[in-house]
């Protein structure tokens, strides 16, 4: 790793260059949002085939939503392709597996700005050689010492209003519709706002929406927060692939549970609001977490879909619908 001064204005020019030399095959780099401590970062992507992005809108028809979301799901990737990136005058690199994939962890001789850095990346081009131009943009969150209050939120039926009980109602909410045309559930935007603002560098807030949708629905997520003003935090989504790399497809107690982990790891000085749903497994990996680790939660927030009677409540989790009555609630503020 090397400091830079001059990437910006390199990165613009080499953009052009390439940009007016690739007229066959575009590739594209997603950078998925990362985040650092400082010392330390974590940042995974995807090269693949060049899409245009449509701008979808809430009088969009089903058949053209479920044109735009299949087709997320197949694509032609860039393997084995030598990948650079900056983000806050560091430079690194990294190298693409067999499914496009990259994941960088890096140490940071120097470390990394306080709060939301841009990552700019590139493809690393040889003459004659089979990798193709290709840029891309992203974010990186360094969380700093004194933000000690954190959150981690389910995305689907917490936040998201998705109907994962209803496989049928689930499938149409999820191909059938767009960001525009997704509903939020009432307050939660405003809640975690709140949550956010109780730090004492809110702009840096350690919050982390963990979804167990594919990374093929990334696009769709982030512009279902950003649309529907939840405050900016790390989007982490679920790999599904045929390697070894992939995270469990069906299990997503293991897969949340590991998540979860890697970011109490990377941030020991934070104590976390879990908050999630009792539509499947979410009330089990937070009371796991709890056992683990019970000096790291303050409080787990849950929202009720679940119509069985005999769904498990566990002590010290609160319905998430009283937290957003409150005051005395969830205790929000600290």
């Amino acid at each position: 790793m090397k400091r830079i001064g001059w990437i910006w204005l390199f990165f613009a020019l080499t953009s052009a260059l390439a940009n007016a030399q690739a007229k066959t095959e575009a590739y594209h780099i997603t950078v998925y949002t990362g985040y650092s401590d400082g010392r330390k970062l974590l940042l995974e992507g995807r090269i693949t085939k060049a899409r245009p992005q449509p701008v979808v809108s809430a009088t969009d028809n089903a058949r053209k939503n479920l044109k735009h979301n299949l087709r997320q799901f197949f694509n032609k990737e860039g393997e084995g392709w030598p990948v650079e990136f900056w983000a806050g005058g560091v430079h690194f690199q990294a190298r693409t597996d067999g499914e496009g994939y990259f994941r960088v962890e890096e140490e940071i001789p120097g470390g990394l700005p306080v709060g939301w850095q841009t990552v700019l990346a590139r493809t690393v081009v040889s003459p004659g050689g089979k990798v193709k131009p290709a840029f891309g943009r992203g974010r990186i969150l360094t969380i700093p010492p004194e933000n000690t209050r954190g959150l981690i939120s389910d995305i689907d039926d917490t936040i998201l209003i998705s109907e994962v009980l209803s496989k049928r109602r689930l499938l149409k909410n999820t191909f059938l519709k767009n960001p525009a045309q997704r509903r939020a559930v009432e307050g939660v935007a405003k809640l975690y706002t709140e949550v956010a603002s109780s730090n004492p560098k809110p702009e840096a807030a350690p919050l982390f929406y963990l979804s167990g949708s594919p990374r093929q629905l990334y696009g769709g997520l982030t512009q279902f927060l950003q649309r529907n003003h939840f405050p900016k935090g790390v989007l982490l989504t679920k790999r599904i692939s045929l390697d070894s790399a992939s995270d469990a497809w069906l299990n997503q107690v293991a897969y949340k549970t590991k998540k979860i982990q890697e970011i109490f790891e990377y941030f020991p000085h934070v104590c976390f609001i879990l908050v999630g749903d009792d539509g499947e497994g979410d009330p089990e990996v937070y009371e796991g977490v709890r056992k683990r680790y019970p000096q790291r939660v303050e409080a787990i927030w849950i929202r009720r879909v679940h119509p069985g009677v005999g769904r498990v409540r566990f002590e010290n989790q609160l319905d998430l619908a009283e937290v957003l009555r409150g005051p005395g609630g969830g205790v929000v503020p600290e």
